[in-house]
């Protein structure tokens, strides 16, 4: 086996290191650098595979360079090399315990404390309880590599803005992650709702009656129903999706009586060129008269903001995950 100093030193150069003492789970193992996996590759590849490692008592997904099953390299499945005709299979543990695992990115470790602080300070300042609150990560157009780091420090609540997006991200990791929350944070299409209901726990762009008969169509068709959240355009924006101020309280009603449907909250984005404050004032006293209990406001900007008007649940990207993949 190669000396775990050169491997350590082969991880360090991918940028990976080892989690911080709140969060590692048994430290660096100096003889993971010879733990073998049980399994064959595929065809002629001999030193590359994705493997199934513990990190933090949960299962993931490795990129795992090996010779002779024995661990060289360890990274990311992004980290893998792109070769003409190379087959990468997932192999099994042969033996029990914790391996070498490394964040790809110690940066979004730092986001999410930043965050949670800030939220927690500004629950304190509110005199809310930070478990009231729910952060959900926003990661419409992230590189791979940052939702991973998100995964592995434990987080499992997330937003998506597009359908066909987010199935290509996560459709696959579902069984991978049973614990996995996914929020639809962008406005559906009609003809996206099958793909919309099979795939979110939660949609939070409900704004038309025929999308609600949509939903109920497909909820009935596949046998579950996402919990939902009205989109409300607080600014009256001809640009913007949502229910106009005025028409909230009529629009929940005829949702639950006319469709049977259970509203859980109400949702909206305030215009950029406006205080926040206003809007998510405005939305705390529409879910008030409506009979709605959660809140769905404030991004990277005005999070805190809107933690300190009420928001049971805050959508944050970019203060998270950095600026977006525009490519």
């Amino acid at each position: 086996a190669r000396p775990a100093t050169e491997l350590r030193a082969r991880l360090e150069a991918l940028g990976c290191t080892a989690p911080p003492p709140p969060r590692v789970l048994d430290a660096w193992r100096e003889e993971s650098a010879g733990e073998r996996f049980s399994g064959t590759l595929d065809g002629d590849v001999t030193e590359v595979a994705t493997a199934r490692v513990s990190f933090l008592g949960a299962e993931e997904t490795r990129y795992v360079e090996t010779t002779g099953g024995e661990i060289i390299r360890l990274g990311t499945p992004a980290d893998a090399p792109a070769a003409p005709g190379m087959r990468a299979v997932r192999l099994a543990s042969a033996s029990a315990g914790p391996y070498l695992a490394c964040m790809t990115d110690p940066s979004i470790a730092e986001n999410f404390d930043a965050v949670r602080a800030r939220m927690d300070e500004a629950a304190k300042n509110a005199d809310r309880a930070m478990n009231d609150i729910s952060l959900v990560a926003v990661s419409k157009m992230q590189p791979e590599p940052r939702i991973a780091a998100a995964l592995e420090l434990g987080h499992r609540l997330f937003g998506e803005n597009r359908v066909q997006e987010a199935q290509e991200r996560w459709a696959d990791r579902r069984a991978d992650y049973p614990d996995l929350e996914l929020r639809l944070v962008g406005p559906l299409q009609s003809n996206k709702t099958g793909d919309a209901v099979a795939l979110f726990d939660v949609i939070e762009t409900l704004d038309r009656e025929k999308l609600a008969k949509a939903i109920v169509r497909e909820a009935d068709k596949q046998g579950r129903m996402p919990r939902l959240y009205v989109q409300i355009n607080t600014g009256e924006e001809d640009q913007k999706a949502g229910v106009a101020p005025a028409e909230t309280a009529g629009f929940v009603e005829r949702m639950r009586s006319g469709y049977g449907l259970a509203i859980e909250g109400l949702m909206c984005i305030p215009p950029v060129e406006e205080p926040a404050s206003l809007h998510f004032a405005l939305l705390a006293r529409l879910a008030r008269e409506a009979g709605v209990e959660k809140l769905s406001m404030g991004m990277s900007a005005d999070y805190e903001t809107a933690v300190r008007l009420g928001a049971t649940s805050v959508r944050v990207g970019s203060a998270l995950f950095g600026p977006r993949d525009s490519g």
